[in-house]
């Protein structure tokens, strides 16, 4: 589901040259979700700085 999301936010699949992609994949950070059941050890993709065409001010 994540992996959906992050194409939907860049506009383009894994890999995937389009007109419409938006941004630029960079890796992945872990991250530790706990839950009542354990934990779950997760993968949250990261985007490249700069690279979803915002500004901040």
């Amino acid at each position: 589901m994540i992996a959906a999301e992050l194409t939907a936010v860049i506009g383009a699949g894994h890999w995937e040259r389009t007109v419409d992609r938006t941004a630029q994949g960079n890796g992945s950070r872990p991250r530790t979700l706990t839950t009542s059941t354990g934990d779950l050890e997760l993968r949250i993709p990261k985007l490249a700085a700069g690279s979803t065409g915002r500004c901040s001010r």
